[in-house]
């Protein structure tokens, strides 16, 4: 078993549940941290679940999806119609709906902005959406295709035995 002794924390990217299982096992360690692609169009629930049992934060990022994040109805995640429905409810944005979902769920977000009042809209997301209801959660956890945009085909090729995302979680 490979130990280091001046680890204290580290964390995993793109690391799936079989690539999480083996390096808690074969090292001892667990991760405090596993970023991976997660919105509401690839939630990623199996994954989030079996980091919960093992005490690893899963992070998202892109969590409000790039440009490239569409929906099969071919609209931006933040032009959906099920969440704008949603947030006329709240009285809140499409991102300040999406950042609470993530909160809600335990999962820890890295939205990305160049704009002041995005940044400051994210900042307040938590208070202007308010906790979300069960008809909510529903609408929201519907919108989950499981559909990765970021396939890092690279890596595929360069290390197919080490390919995170053959396996569905």
């Amino acid at each position: 078993m490979l130990k280091c002794e001046n680890v204290r924390f580290f964390a995993t990217s793109h690391f799936n549940s079989k690539q999480l299982y083996r390096i808690i096992t074969e090292t001892g360690y667990t991760p405090k941290i596993n970023q991976v692609e997660c919105h509401v169009l690839h939630q990623q629930p199996e994954l989030l679940e079996f980091c919960k049992a093992k005490g690893i934060q899963l992070q998202a990022y892109a969590p409000l999806g790039e440009m490239r994040v569409k929906g099969v109805d071919g609209k931006h995640v933040l032009e959906n119609d099920v969440l704008k429905e949603i947030t006329r409810k709240h009285s809140a944005s499409v991102a300040q709906l999406i950042l609470r979902y993530h909160y809600e769920r335990g999962v820890a977000t890295i939205p990305k902005s160049k704009t002041l009042s995005r940044i400051e809209e994210n900042f307040e997301s938590l208070e202007a959406v308010g906790s979300l209801d069960a008809v909510d959660w529903k609408k929201l956890k519907g919108l989950d295709e499981g559909k990765r945009f970021f396939k890092f085909g690279w890596l595929a090729k360069a290390s197919p035995e080490n390919y995170p995302f053959a396996d569905r979680f």
